[in-house]
């Protein structure tokens, strides 16, 4: 708390410091402390300070970074009281609110990213909340026992070009109460498991054209014909995940939501420094009959692969693969099929897993607990990419 504190107070100096510059500089340019043109100088000098304080705040504080909206706040305050007491021309007051509003817009985007796809500032952070997220593993026996995984975009914040499974973060339409109507044992499925599933199945749609989902009153999962003409909805759906539902709705389906099992369950350790994720894993025999289609956006290739191969490409340096991923290659790797891959997932014991970064012989090691499943439990920090 007292680094948070002290990142502010310093923040608010820095920022107090930057507007008297810009001001100071600014006077000796148009050699006036009156009129119009200064009146519009304090507007720059105190926007500039919005942002320095904004930016530092988080720069520096880290773990509390939001608290950077507090100085950003404190500048926006004496900004106001200065624009009063500076008694702005009428004709100036409107170029005064875009400017804080503008600041205030900008202060937003530094502290959060709003673009999916571009490097985020918050790989500086050490966040202290994990990101509600849920991934897929899509199983079949033809031609061989394998499971879909994809190749992330290089320029993806968060494992760039690494082969995970299709998946990503749970959205607020995942979570809308509407679903009861459109998902299949909704009343069934474990309340807490239920937003998870949706996004599971939402994302597998977005990054690999494969759905999990039924005509509605239909027992049978649709093939890939009904799917091909989906695709259009894909690039809508990455966009705006409400519309997932629109598309559910349209086109009268309910989301096989009792298809899926689940596998396991993932959070990243505390002191990760990058953005941290509580994610779900679910395994689902793929519908007969449909195709992957890598998105081309956040997957760049989708590809079947038998678990060890993967495993196997993955020690050799051919793929990248950070360590969850690799973990429950290993244990899906027990399993010889699809149907005791599901079986196994139904009977062994699944925990959220929380792996832990160990000394030993002046060696770094990330370990998860034993007990669980897992072939392999512990690795080199060196070799495991990312937690």
């Amino acid at each position: 708390m007292l680094r948070s504190l002290f990142a502010v107070i310093v923040a608010v100096i820095v920022g107090l410091g930057a507007a008297k510059f810009v001001e100071g500089g600014g006077v000796s340019l148009i050699e006036s402390t009156k009129g119009a043109a200064y009146q519009a100088l304090l507007v720059l000098s105190w926007l500039v300070a919005a942002f320095v304080a904004a930016s530092l705040a988080l720069l520096l504080g880290r773990r509390w970074a939001p608290l950077g909206f507090l100085a950003a706040v404190t500048i926006f305050f004496s900004t106001v009281m200065t624009l009063l007491v500076a008694e702005l021309s009428w004709v100036l007051w409107p170029g005064a609110a875009i400017a804080t509003a503008i600041g205030g817009y900008g202060a937003l985007r530094i502290t959060k990213t709003t673009n999916r796809n571009a490097k985020s500032v918050e790989r500086f952070l050490v966040t202290t909340d994990a990101i509600p997220a849920a991934t897929i593993l899509l199983l079949r026996d033809e031609p061989n026992f394998e499971v879909l995984m994809v190749e992330r975009h290089a320029n993806i914040s968060f494992a760039g070009g690494a082969l995970v499974f299709p998946g990503g973060r749970i959205d607020a339409g995942d979570r809308d109460p509407d679903w009861a109507g459109y998902c299949d044992s909704y009343h069934e499925v474990p309340e807490v498991e239920l937003a998870p599933r949706i996004a599971s199945i939402r994302e597998a749609f977005e990054e690999t054209g494969i759905l999990l989902a039924r005509h509605k009153g239909s027992g049978k999962l649709i093939d890939g014909t009904v799917t091909h003409d989906l695709d259009p909805w894909r690039k809508q759906i990455e966009e705006d995940d409400r519309k997932f539902l629109e598309l559910v709705r349209q086109e009268k389906l309910t989301l096989a939501c009792d298809a899926l099992h689940l596998f396991a369950r993932w959070i990243a350790p505390k002191n990760a420094r990058h953005r941290r994720f509580d994610t779900w894993f679910f395994a689902a025999k793929t519908p007969m009959g449909q195709e992957a289609r890598e998105d081309g956006n956040e997957a760049t290739e989708a590809i079947w692969f038998a678990p060890g191969e993967a495993i196997k490409a993955r020690d050799m340096g051919q793929r990248k693969m950070i360590f969850p991923t690799a973990r429950n290659l290993e244990l899906l790797n027990v399993s010889d099929g699809v149907e005791s891959a599901i079986h196994y997932a139904g009977v062994r014991r699944i925990e959220r897993v929380q792996p832990e970064i160990i000394e030993r012989n002046d060696e770094h090691y990330v370990s998860i607990p034993d007990g669980l499943g897992y072939p392999v439990t512990e690795e080199l920090l060196a070799t495991a990419m990312r937690t």
